[in-house]
Formats: structure tokens, C-alpha cells, sequence
């Protein structure tokens, strides 16, 4: 029953982290091109609490759950196929650079909040939106490999 728990946490948690970093990239992408500096500001700010608040968290349920289902396998004493190794050690270090390098990018967004100049922030607002696109890409990588199972 802890692995079925386990498992709609971890499925859910891709769900939500997926989905929500989507709609940041797009967002971020159309504020960029069209905003004001002020209003620019305003949204950077917003898409840095979504960011801390909904995928950080979200990410850590799929690694903690993700690492739950695999100890399991492994108390088992069951040979992991291709796939679950790859999910294990790709996904797991992808997930851990996520939610180090985004907080960390979350500090520059600050100093450039801090600035007030709006070709800065656009800088900054594009170089968020690219690493949520390539963020969202090396999701569906993995999730690609979990589907195709191969072995």
C-alpha cells in the first residue's frame, strides 16, 4: 500500500512540476517581450514565489518518492531494468541541479529586482524562461524513458 501511496505521490509531483514549470516558460517568455520595467519586476518576483513555493517542493516529492519506489526494489533484491537505472541516476541528479541551480538563480533574479533597470530584467526574465524551457525538455526526457521502457 506505501509503494501505491508512493507512487501517485511521485506521479502527481512530475505532473504538477511539469505543468506549472510549462506555464512559467510561456509566461515568462510573453512578460519578457512586452512588459514594462515595473511590471516586468512584479512578475519576476511572482514567477520566483511560484518557482520556491510550488516546484522546488513538488520536485522534492517526486525525488523523495522516486527514491522510496527504488529502495524498495532494491530491499527486493530485483535487477533494475535500463530504464529505472536511468530514471534513478539521470532523474535523481537532474532533480538535485534543479532545485540547487534554480534557488541559486533565484538570489540573481533578486539583485537584478534590486537594480530597477528594465534591459536587465529583460535579460534576466529570458535567461529564466530558457532554463524553464530546457527544465520542462529534460522532464519529458525522463518521462520518455519511464513510458518506452528500455531495457
Amino acid at each position: 500500500m506505501a509503494y501505491k501511496i508512493a507512487l501517485f505521490l511521485h506521479i502527481a509531483g512530475v505532473a504538477t512540476w511539469f505543468g506549472a514549470m510549462h506555464i512559467l516558460a510561456i509566461w515568462l517568455g510573453r512578460t519578457a517581450k512586452a512588459a514594462d520595467g515595473k511590471s516586468l519586476a512584479e512578475t519576476l518576483q511572482a514567477v520566483h514565489r511560484l518557482n520556491m513555493r510550488t516546484l522546488v517542493p513538488s520536485a522534492i516529492i517526486v525525488l523523495a518518492a522516486g527514491v522510496y519506489m527504488l529502495s524498495q526494489h532494491y530491499i527486493n533484491g530485483a535487477e533494475l531494468p535500463f530504464w529505472l537505472l536511468f530514471k534513478e541516476r539521470f532523474g535523481s541528479l537532474f532533480i538535485l541541479a534543479y532545485i540547487i541551480g534554480f534557488t541559486l538563480y533565484g538570489r540573481k533574479l533578486k539583485s537584478a529586482l534590486g537594480g530597477g533597470d528594465a534591459e536587465l530584467l529583460r535579460q534576466t526574465a529570458k535567461r529564466y524562461a530558457i532554463l524553464a524551457h530546457v527544465t520542462t525538455l529534460l522532464i519529458l526526457i525522463v518521462i520518455l524513458f519511464a513510458t518506452l521502457k528500455f531495457n
